[in-house]
């Protein structure tokens, strides 16, 4: 279960010295890493910080249960998929919490050791580079594995996640599909999209 070893050297001297050999990586990734040094997100991080109270949580599915009634259906059609796989699957809103979520059971113990869970915040403000607050500042799906995540709570993932938009356009939230990075498979970025 070890991140890749030259992403993780990329990553520990970037994090102590602020450089960056970009050729070694996608460019979205460092634009995401330079946008987490910017903002002084912890690269330690072993866990996400931001916890909505079970009373807040209830409002925030209130808010965006339009995009969860549309979306819900979805992951019910992967769920045994994403058992067989060892995968999750996770609903996030625009504003970047996590509403709901399925999976392999394996997996949602692994994730709630990093409050990877409903009513964390996921947004690269809160915990770096990450395919779902990635995903919500591009606007496009992405797929972020191991040592790319900017803070190390995630760099044992792989995480795919596209954006899902209303009729206007505007980006109501992301669906993610993510697992233990040594058992990622190609097909998730194309499952989340």
């Amino acid at each position: 279960m070890n991140p890749t070893p030259c992403y993780l050297n990329t990553w520990k001297r970037f994090v102590r010295e602020g450089l960056l050999d970009q050729s070694r990586l996608n460019k979205r990734v460092v634009e995401s890493w330079h946008r987490c040094k910017q903002a002084n997100v912890n690269p330690y991080l072993d866990k996400g910080q931001s916890l909505l109270e079970k009373e807040l949580f209830s409002v925030q599915k209130n808010k965006y249960s339009l995009f969860l009634n549309a979306a819900l259906p979805y992951l019910n059609k992967i769920s045994q998929q994403l058992k067989e796989s060892d995968m999750m699957a996770l609903l996030i809103d625009a504003d970047g919490y996590v509403l709901s979520l399925t999976g392999s059971q394996r997996t949602l113990v692994e994730a709630k050791k990093i409050n990877f869970m409903e009513g964390a915040r996921w947004t690269e403000a809160d915990v770096g580079t990450n395919a779902i607050g990635t995903a919500l500042v591009i606007g496009e799906a992405v797929t972020i594995n191991g040592t790319e995540h900017f803070s190390v709570a995630s760099h044992h993932w792989s995480c795919s996640a596209a954006p899902i938009r209303d009729a206007d356009g505007t980006i109501i939230g992301v669906i993610d599909i993510s697992c233990m990075a040594d058992n990622k498979h190609p097909f998730m970025l194309g499952m989340a999209s």
